[in-house]
């Protein structure tokens, strides 16, 4: 399955590039997400479950900084709030796949 080249949100477009394992090794990062750029970068040498938490987890980055959630919390707590988020939406929808149709679906109407 491949990876999508940019994610549409509104009026948004959030670009999805992938790096090297070397570079993401040497930046110490799986992915990271550049509100200047509107840019998510992922290694690309991730299996399909990390490539896929990798990317929730960065827009989960990408959706804390598009509503300006405090910026207290945003300093202090974001990054653990976004691995949460994005390890429970991984583990949800692991588990229950016809979750997503149901959403994609619903919203489709």
């Amino acid at each position: 399955m491949k990876l999508p080249d940019v994610i549409r949100f509104g009026s948004k477009k959030i670009k999805i590039v992938k790096i090297p394992a070397s570079v993401a090794e040497k930046r110490k990062i799986l992915g990271e997400y550049c509100s200047n750029t509107e840019t998510i970068t992922i290694d690309q040498d991730l299996n399909l479950i990390q490539s896929s938490n990798t990317l929730i987890h960065e827009l989960c980055h990408f959706i804390f900084d598009e509503y300006c959630l405090d910026e207290e919390t945003k300093k202090k707590d974001e990054e653990k709030i976004c691995n949460s988020m994005a390890n429970a939406l991984c583990h949800l929808l692991h588990d229950n796949p016809q979750l997503l149709d149901y959403i994609y679906n619903s919203l489709k109407k």
